[in-house]
């Protein structure tokens, strides 16, 4: 069980956006198949890792671009500071499609204790709005190869949602 609490803030001025978060996070020690590890047998112990972030967006006639970086000063096990700077864009492409794109670096200090090496995210999306409800088609990958990667790699998400 993972319990996250989140903070944040927004500022708009035409069509910029300005967004910073903080979140953080504890949860138990788990093993790559979710069970307790050795040094997880003990319920005090658990893994507490907090970030903070911001985000700067530009809305423009065509789409937004949006440039943002995450920091956390204590990552997740203990493996030090980390980074993740993200660029990211939005395009409609016609009345109610949208296609998105985002490439991502994620910086580790201690990558031995993160349990791997710094890695690239990347990510594809189209998104439909239908009946008021939008619909999104987002694939995901990394620059892992097979030995480095678990079942986080390579995934399609499909979301659902609607605002109101």
């Amino acid at each position: 069980m993972t319990h996250q609490f989140l903070k944040g803030a927004a500022a708009a001025t035409a069509g910029l956006f300005l967004t910073f978060s903080a979140v953080q996070a504890v949860e138990p020690l788990m093993d790559a198949e979710g069970i307790p590890g050795e040094y997880s047998a003990n319920v005090a112990v658990i893994s507490e890792y907090d970030f903070r972030g911001i985000a700067l967006t530009y809305d423009f006639s065509g789409g937004s671009a949006t440039a943002s970086v995450n920091y956390s000063p204590k990552n997740l096990g203990d493996s030090g500071t980390a980074w993740y700077p993200q660029p990211g864009i939005e395009v409609p492409a016609r009345k109610h499609l949208t296609l998105s794109g985002h490439v991502a670096r994620q910086y580790i200090q201690d990558n031995a204790t993160f349990g791997g090496p710094d890695y690239m995210e990347y990510g594809l999306g189209a998104s439909v709005n239908l009946a008021r409800f939008d619909v999104k088609l987002t694939g995901s990958d990394t620059d892992h190869n097979d030995s480095e990667c678990d079942d986080a790699c390579g995934v399609l998400l499909l979301s659902l949602s609607q605002s109101f």
